[in-house]
């Protein structure tokens, strides 16, 4: 009986053994074998979809899911809006969800974690992301479709964990006791760049640089998991427990640190800022730094 108990242990994987919660990130070959089990989610623009995407896949633009609110940019929906776009598509809070999207470059590789974080908001715990996405799935000569998926609209409540994310004022309560994590390129980080809509070169006074660019290969798939936690334990150290903040100039980039952190490297207490620099870099008196490392 113990060899036997042994054995499907074993086989026990996250392809084979249905009832373990979905893995963070899944590769086309498993998602081919499995894509009847879960709810895939395209979030390319609608035509690129119709073009053609994965069988069974329900297109969910990303712009629906990450809007300009408060003159902030890539910001969460309102709360009813954002339950009103996932009962559409057929969610809740049970469904286990694959988000992919191209990934030509950071940006698009950055929205397939904020999508998955925004699910997450909702109370979607399973959630994965295509390793390599849309590019690695054409490339490997996987089906696609071009059929619209049937979608039958649920009537979720969902309960969202506003506790993920921060806001300004909360930043400036933790300032000095979080730690603070940038997630920008170094030139940003530095100060001597930065993007037109922020107001100001530099960062959050005593961040630490952690880039999403580097979490990527130049294909668009993730680094080896063993390489990515040498960068992480190199700037943030090994303890889960520390409450840690990820900005970067608005709530986007820092999706793929909040995205790995929680759900690969297994961090408890991991919080995005939303509004990032684009919001704080508005305030005469946050405290930020430039032109030392």
């Amino acid at each position: 009986m113990r060899t036997l108990i042994i054995s499907l242990l074993l086989l026990c994987t996250a392809a084979t053994c249905w009832a373990a919660d979905l893995t963070p990130l899944v590769t086309g070959d498993w998602l081919e074998k499995n894509q009847a089990k879960v709810k895939i989610i395209d979030i390319r623009k609608a035509d690129e979809y119709r073009e053609g995407h994965v069988p069974g896949a329900i297109n969910i633009m990303y712009g629906a899911l990450a809007i300009k609110k408060n003159n902030l940019d890539n910001e969460l929906p309102q709360a009813d809006d954002l339950a009103d776009i996932l009962n559409a598509a057929g969610l809740t809070s049970k469904s286990k969800v694959v988000v992919y999207n191209k990934v030509d470059n950071i940006m698009e590789r950055a929205n397939m974690t904020r999508i998955a974080q925004t699910l997450h908001y909702a109370g979607i715990a399973n959630v994965a992301v295509l390793d390599g996405g849309w590019n690695k799935w054409t490339a490997d000569k996987k089906a696609v479709a071009k059929e619209a998926a049937v979608v039958k609209s649920g009537n979720e409540n969902f309960a969202f964990n506003s506790k993920i994310i921060v806001e300004q004022k909360q930043v400036l309560e933790r300032h000095g006791k979080a730690l603070l994590v940038d997630t920008r390129d170094p030139e940003f980080f530095f100060g001597s760049a930065k993007l037109p809509f922020v107001e100001r070169f530099g960062r959050v006074k005593g961040a630490v640089l952690l880039p999403s660019s580097w979490a990527f290969s130049k294909e668009g798939a993730f680094r080896p998991v063993d390489e990515l936690q040498k960068y992480v334990t190199g700037v943030i150290g090994n303890d889960k427990s520390r409450e840690i903040i990820v900005y970067c100039d608005s709530g986007r980039l820092a999706s793929v640190w909040w995205f790995m952190l929680t759900q690969v490297f297994g961090y408890k207490n991991v919080l995005m800022y939303d509004g990032s620099s684009q919001d704080f870099m508005k305030n005469p008196d946050f405290p930020i730094e430039q032109f030392h490392w």
